[in-house]
């Protein structure tokens, strides 16, 4: 019985350190899924990484131009970036980005007014979402 006991152990061991790695692994995988959605403000600027390719969420951020009314005054866009200069029914200027990133990512950022505005900024994100389904 004493003899079998150090095995015991060492399995035992073993088996931990293996559960460890998936649980660390399992965790690093589900932390990479919520990095992306996640909202970064950065100098007036809201930006948004959706998992969608570049051509999908160009048309969802041009479907919330329309949803909001914006007069759009300049569109530029290529296959990889697009940017969107509008105005809103009260005057504000708009500026939004689309960029595509690896692995069918693609980053909005919106800026409302010079300053920026949050809460302008946060329902331009949410509409986008709901364009996408998501």
């Amino acid at each position: 019985m004493l003899t079998r006991l150090p095995k015991r152990i060492l399995g035992l061991v073993l088996c931990l350190v293996w559960a460890s790695g998936c649980v660390a692994t399992t965790a690093a995988g589900i932390g990479a899924a919520a990095g992306v959605g996640g909202y970064k403000w950065l100098e007036g600027s809201m930006e948004k990484e959706y998992p969608y390719p570049f051509a999908q969420t160009w048309e969802a951020t041009l479907a919330a131009v329309e949803h909001f009314r914006m007069k759009t005054v300049e569109r530029k866009v290529s296959p990889l970036s697009g940017r969107i200069e509008a105005s809103q029914p009260d005057g504000t200027l708009v500026r939004i980005e689309v960029q595509a990133k690896p692995n069918q990512i693609t980053a909005v950022a919106v800026r409302f007014g010079y300053l920026g505005n949050k809460d302008a900024s946060l329902m331009f994100h949410n509409q986008v979402a709901q364009e996408l389904r998501m």
